[in-house]
Formats: C-alpha cells, structure tokens, sequence
C-alpha cells in the first residue's frame, strides 16, 4: 500500500466537468499523496467508477450502487451485484444507497424497496454500504436497524445535529464529514462533529459538488479534502497531522485497503 496522507472517501470523477479530467486529477492527488473512493449512482457510473479504478489501481477505488433518485428497473440491482462480482479487486463497497425525500415527485415505496434489496445485497458479500440519506431520516434508521452488519454501515455528506450523531453512533455506524463543515453558516455541523468519536470519523468531497471554502462554488476535487479535514481539525481543537492519520486509518481499515 502507497504512503497516503488522506482518503476521499467519496467523490464523483466518473461525472461531469471531472470525468474529462481525469488525468489531471490523479496526477494532483497522487503528487498530494491522496487517494479516492469513485462513487456510482446508477449501473452506468458504477461500470465508469471500475473503469478509472483499473485505469488508476491504488489510487482510486469504486463503490457500485443506485441512487434513491436512480430507483427505476429492479433488474438494475442484479447488474450492480454482476459488477462487484467480476471487479472484486478494485470495488469497496455498495453505494451509494438510500433514501431521498427532498424533492417533490419521488416514489417512497420503490426508494424503501430499492434501499432493503441493495442493504441485502451488500450483507451477502460483507461489503461496506455507502448511505445517502436526505429528508428521511426517520426511514431510514428503520430500515438500516434490520441491516445484519451495523460495522459495514457509513453515512456520508454528513452535514446533521448532535441528536442524530447519536442515534448513528449508537448503531455502529462510520460517519463522513463533507465541506459543508468550511462553510460560515454550517454552524449546526461545526457543532455536531465534536460528539463524533474519532474512530468513527471519515473526510469527504462528494466532488463536483459542496466545493469548501475557498472554492465554494466552484467544482470540487478530491484533492480539496484536504480543506475539509483541516477545518474539522479547527473545531476540534486538534493538530492538522494528527487528524489527518485518524481520519485515514479509519478509511484504510474500514474499506480493507491493503
């Protein structure tokens, strides 16, 4: 295993503007002693997500998965599950799965079904689960509480109250913190993670999007998650090193990187 100094644990290159800069993008992280988890939504980006992994082996990984606003064809989910089985060596994890009510128009119903069918297939294997959970936490504690490994469970884009924090510590779970944490108004966040304990802890980009501070706004690469982990360091009150050794064992340990 290559010297890594911090691990996305989650980001799209296999998307827009990055999926056309891929080789930039690796050379920065890979200068930067960085390293990522390449996250699909669909079987499409799954099978991209592999791709890059291949392309760029040790320094990116892929994660397979349907995104709650992707539930459509259930025959999807035997495509994710040929996907892990003939990529082992370079997919992570099942992600990222879960519940979205944020928006007007999505089907509660085929989102659970979707959510309990993945969770299942995820078990099978012994895999990490990626969750995306927005405006149904509620739900989704539901049905992650019937899930049999708790271990394997990460929430990402973390951005929730100490309330929640809890409730998700309580179960096992693994907690990633995106840049939404850089930002002035994400007092609640700035908050919230000092009731996260540092074994459960991860860094995020969730790239293209939620770029922090100084890039707000722009598009958000891997490599800016170094910003992230040194405003949780901030707000902790803790060296920058330090975290940034936690926060990267855990990562390494949690998705069995060797």
């Amino acid at each position: 295993m290559k010297n890594i100094f911090l691990y996305d644990v989650h980001t799209h290159t296999n998307m827009e503007p990055m999926i056309n800069e891929l080789d930039n993008v690796v050379s920065i992280c890979n200068e930067r002693n960085i390293i990522y988890n390449c996250v699909g939504t669909n079987v499409e980006d799954s099978q991209i997500a592999i791709d890059q992994a291949r392309k760029y082996p040790g320094t990116i990984y892929a994660t397979v998965g349907i995104h709650p606003d992707n539930c459509k064809d259930l025959s999807d989910i035997d495509k994710i599950e040929q996907l892990y089985l003939k990529n082992k060596d370079v997919v992570v994890a099942i992600g990222e799965i879960g519940l979205d009510y944020h928006y007007e128009h999505y089907d509660k119903e085929k989102q659970k079904l979707f959510f309990t069918k993945l969770l299942e297939l995820a078990n099978k294997y012994d895999l990490p689960i990626c969750i995306h959970v927005r405006s149904a936490e509620e739900d989704c504690l539901e049905i992650l509480k019937k899930a049999k490994n708790p271990k394997k469970i990460w929430i990402h884009c973390f951005a929730g109250d100490t309330n929640i924090v809890k409730k998700y510590i309580d179960l096992g779970y693994m907690i990633s913190v995106p840049g939404i944490i850089t930002f002035k108004n994400a007092k609640q966040l700035q908050e919230s993670i000092k009731h996260i304990p540092l074994d459960r802890l991860m860094v995020e980009t969730d790239g293209p999007w939620l770029a922090p501070v100084p890039y707000r706004g722009k598009t958000n690469y891997p490599h800016y998650v170094q910003f992230v982990m040194e405003a949780i360091a901030n707000h902790l009150g803790m060296s920058k090193e330090e975290l940034a050794k936690k926060v990267t064992a855990n990562a390494v340990n949690f998705f069995g990187i060797k």
